[in-house]
């Protein structure tokens, strides 16, 4: 809280009363030294906001060069491609559905009514949030004596950390396997899209026609899915690029022409495994959801001078938080090789 000085400044309210007390306009306290007691205290007040514009500078400038280095790693943003995001604005488990489609539309004829459609199958899964994050502290050393670019380098880091972490957190689906809404693993013998085949025309050809024909019967559809990408260990990205380039060949081969995109996942540790992904925008793959729809994590400063580290040890604490929540929507999907 504050008040309106009689010199037009904003004080604090504790200064106020101090003000107040005194009774400087009708004591002789002021007559004696309230001028020069006013010039001093208005020169604290100065100082204050002075120290405070810079604080809010500092956290200010911290904030956007954590955002733009965490927007300038396209690297790590192949996550995108393969999800469908949205917003959630609580933390409880939300039941997301899956419905089945319709068949073919059946002819009207002159005058007649039209038939009820059969509706559609449905399943759901749960989608929640989760909290991810940490705490740095930076002395005030470190930040002073910056000539090194120590703090930006910090900043840099966490920003990386946080890409990272959002890029396994889909890719780990993936090399995981993890059991997904029905309660059995993503990737099964059972469900036919898990094989042996190493990465190579042949085994592409094979695995790509296998996931087209996936059949959702609980649904009363087929799904026709069309992979779209092939998401790859570093130590395979080579072969995949090679195996869609025409080369000196005239005439593209079946699995050139269907223009499948390659995807390098370097946290991948199986250097043969290689995976199948479908279009999201065709068929549900995974769900992403962000707490109030902000995809980007968020860092706090905590630099206050008089509560907290920077009171106690001369230290400023940097807080990186970034909230959401993923979950697997359809295994037809994902075709998994492991040879």
């Amino acid at each position: 809280p504050s008040f309106l000085g009689k010199h037009g400044r904003m004080l604090p309210t504790s200064s106020v009363s101090l003000l107040t007390a005194c009774s400087f306009e009708n004591s002789a306290v002021y007559s004696c030294f309230g001028m020069r007691f006013t010039s001093f205290f208005l020169s604290l007040c100065r100082s204050y906001d002075d120290y405070a514009g810079r604080r809010n500078s500092w956290g200010s400038s911290v904030n956007r060069q954590f955002l733009r280095s965490y927007g300038d790693l396209p690297q790590l943003e192949a996550w995108k491609k393969i999800v469908r995001t949205g917003p959630l604005s609580d933390f409880r488990s939300h039941a997301q559905c899956v419905i089945g489609g319709y068949g073919n539309l059946a002819e009207v004829a002159e005058g007649e009514g039209y038939a009820p459609l059969q509706s559609p199958g449905e399943r759901s899964y749960q989608l929640q949030l989760t909290k991810r994050g940490g705490t740095e502290s930076i002395t005030l050393e470190a930040i002073r004596n910056d000539d090194i670019g120590l703090v930006r380098e910090i900043i840099r880091e966490l920003a990386l950390a946080a890409a990272h972490t959002l890029f396994d957190t889909v890719f780990d689906f993936m090399r995981i396997n993890p059991a997904i809404h029905d309660g059995a693993p993503l990737f099964s013998i059972g469900r036919g899209n898990l094989g042996s085949a190493a990465l190579s025309a042949a085994g592409l050809a094979g695995a790509y026609r296998t996931q087209s024909a996936f059949a959702d019967t609980d649904l009363r559809r087929r799904n026709f899915i069309r992979p779209k990408f092939i998401a790859v260990p570093f130590e395979l990205e080579e072969t995949a690029f090679n195996l869609l380039q025409r080369t000196t060949n005239q005439d593209f081969s079946f699995i050139q022409s269907r223009k499948l995109e390659v995807l390098s996942v370097p946290s991948w540790e199986a250097a043969s495994d290689w995976c199948l992904i479908g279009d999201p925008a065709a068929h549900p793959t995974i769900d992403v959801a962000f707490f109030e729809g902000n995809e980007d994590p968020e860092l706090f400063v905590s630099d206050g001078a008089t509560a907290g580290s920077l009171f106690s040890n001369d230290q400023v604490v940097l807080k990186i938080r970034h909230i959401y929540g993923a979950a697997v929507a359809d295994w037809r999907s994902f075709y998994k090789n492991m040879p």
